[in-house]
């Protein structure tokens, strides 16, 4: 509210950022989000098109694979 700059780690401590990266770590971890986001809003789709059971399905396996969950 007053103006004042704040650093990008205070920025993550009071939640306006999600994370904070090294530069050289900015383009793929952009990436690595934008992929997230992409894979749920193809899972939202789902539901509508093949009916609700294969709408939990995908959105569970797309959780297991943005979260590298699904590989042992």
């Amino acid at each position: 509210m007053t103006g004042s700059q704040i650093t990008a780690t205070e920025a993550h401590a009071l939640g306006a950022v999600n994370h904070v990266v090294a530069g050289a770590d900015v383009l793929s971890k952009a990436q690595e989000i934008a992929n997230g986001i992409k894979c749920i809003m193809g899972a939202m789709h789902v539901p509508y098109r093949l009916g609700l059971a294969e709408g939990k399905a995908t959105e569970h396996e797309n959780y297991l694979e943005m979260y590298d969950l699904g590989r042992s």
